[in-house]
């Protein structure tokens, strides 16, 4: 738990910086990441807000092109696994959603095209999407489905994948 904490708020601070700074940010403004050769980022996505997600989404995809990171450690390497209420809104299905969500599920939807582009791994987790009643065949269809999202986070994490949590 307090490493989830941890790689949460540095993962905001290097998102604060990357996105506050005027002109292009240097490697050096990364400290943590002297020395490494490459980064590795899962984040379990339980956003289940429109807002909320589409906002998170924005983050992530501007994490991947920080081009003083990418500078410093090349194009991390980057998976979503969505655990939780967050399978609701990466669905086809809009039934229960406010109108005014519309355009943030609309954004959301852009995202994930954008980002699977980008070479990040999408998996949705087929036990949450049960348990909320989500229809799997109404699942974005750049996203895989994996019985249990608790163990592709484990299993990003045993391959060196650092946990950040998308709550």
């Amino acid at each position: 738990m307090r490493r989830m904490r941890i790689a949460t708020f540095c993962l905001i601070g290097v998102l604060v910086l990357s996105l506050t700074a005027i002109g292009p940010a240097k490697a050096d403004e990364y400290p943590a990441l002297e020395g490494l050769k490459s980064i590795k980022m899962v984040f379990d996505f339980r956003a289940g807000s429109p807002k909320m997600a589409a906002t998170l989404f924005g983050l992530i995809e501007a994490a991947i092109k920080d081009e003083s990171v990418n500078g410093a450690v090349g194009k991390p390497e980057v998976a979503v696994v969505f655990i939780g209420p967050s399978v609701k809104v990466i669905s086809k299905d809009r039934t229960g959603f406010k109108p005014e969500d519309t355009e943030y599920l609309d954004k959301i939807r852009a995202s994930i095209k954008a980002l699977k582009k980008d070479g990040v791994k999408l998996e949705v987790c087929l036990v949450a999407a049960e348990m909320l009643n989500v229809d799997p065949k109404s699942i974005f269809s750049e996203i895989k489905h994996v019985g249990s999202g608790w163990f592709s986070v484990a299993g990003y994490q045993a391959k060196n994948f650092g946990l950040i949590a998308a709550y």
